[in-house]
């Protein structure tokens, strides 16, 4: 399962243990395309237990797109969801 996500690399908590150093081809799914992203290269950086870190060495320009928009509707997702714990002041349904 795919923990974090960056366009260096990312975190992935899985069954298997794996080594440093390894390297790997990935294929990322996510729920709004019907394709895989491909990370051709990635390295194996730390594993702890059932969790492991990889840098991408090789992906294509159409991967590195798919990432970054994937990355940014993530982070508009999470300032919507934030946005009644940031507000300043009291909404109208509260002043009723």
């Amino acid at each position: 399962m795919l923990m974090d996500l960056a366009l260096q690399g990312c975190r992935i908590a899985v069954a298997s243990r794996l080594s440093c150093g390894m390297l790997l081809k990935l294929l990322i799914c996510f729920r709004d395309q019907a394709e895989f992203v491909t990370i051709e290269r990635a390295v194996v950086r730390w594993a702890i237990d059932d969790q492991f870190g990889v840098s991408f060495l090789e992906r294509s320009s159409g991967a590195r797109a798919s990432l970054a928009v994937c990355i940014l509707q993530c982070w508009q997702g999470a300032e919507r969801a934030a946005a009644p714990l940031l507000s300043s002041g009291p909404r109208a349904q509260d002043t009723q």
